[in-house]
């Protein structure tokens, strides 16, 4: 009896340090993705203020010089300036929404996803986007969401694909995240360069939450990015 006693005791033990064990990972995955928004919050904060405000300012007197000047030739290179001064502009705009989501925090996951989605930029490619909803904590949310923004990311440089598909689906035992698009591809056991260094940032968002990765590709079949997230955390953190 003692040995069967002291063997429920020890295994009781044992649970309630995987318990804990387990609570502060999860913590410690949250605080780490927290400073990482907090961050990219200053780092949008410093580009809407410094070059934001600069480009804005050199454009303004741009014009003010264009209106000055009679000289025809003068007036087509100012103008031609003033004009990439406008796409920096808004290349820096479109940084600063990337970097601080405001839909993630107003209107959930499904929002910020289709958002990033129909923003890709000036490119040709449709973008089918698949969400449901899923009761996940914040912190999993905001890393599911930079992992879409980065393999969509990869896609826009890299993958000179026509279609892209995004679902996040929950089975009842986890959730998974897919991205798929129909592009030239790569062979990830040589992946190097812009390509690995996107792929290094999505291993790290996963492994922050203890999420398998699997990514399928190969040259000219497309690329597949899926995150499984089995028994993912909760709003509530269960």
């Amino acid at each position: 009896m003692a040995s069967l006693l002291a063997g429920v005791v020890e295994g009781a033990v044992l649970h309630d340090r995987l318990q804990r064990r387990e609570a502060e990972l999860e913590r410690f995955a949250e605080r780490t993705i927290e400073l990482q928004e907090l961050d990219r919050r200053r780092i949008a904060g410093d580009i809407h203020d410094g070059i934001s405000q600069r480009l804005v300012s050199a454009w303004y007197h741009l014009w003010a010089a264009i209106s000055l000047t009679s000289d025809p030739g003068v007036t087509e290179e100012l103008a031609a300036t003033a004009a990439l001064l406008s796409e920096a502009l808004e290349d820096s705009r479109r940084a600063i929404t990337g970097l601080r989501p405001a839909l993630l925090d107003d209107l959930g996951l499904r929002a910020a996803i289709t958002s990033v989605a129909a923003n890709l930029g000036d490119i040709d490619v449709a973008v089918v986007v698949r969400v449901t909803d899923c009761d996940l904590a914040p912190h999993v949310e905001t890393a599911l969401f930079r992992i879409v923004q980065e393999t969509l990311q990869n896609v826009v440089k890299h993958a000179d694909a026509s279609r892209v598909e995004v679902t996040l689906a929950n089975d009842g035992e986890g959730v998974t995240l897919t991205v798929t698009d129909d592009g030239v591809g790569f062979d990830p056991a040589t992946a190097s360069g812009p390509t690995s260094f996107g792929l290094a940032g999505i291993h790290e968002r996963a492994g922050l939450l203890r999420a398998t990765l699997m990514v399928r590709s190969a040259p000219g079949s497309g690329t597949t990015v899926a995150v499984r997230l089995p028994g993912a955390a909760s709003s509530t953190g269960a």
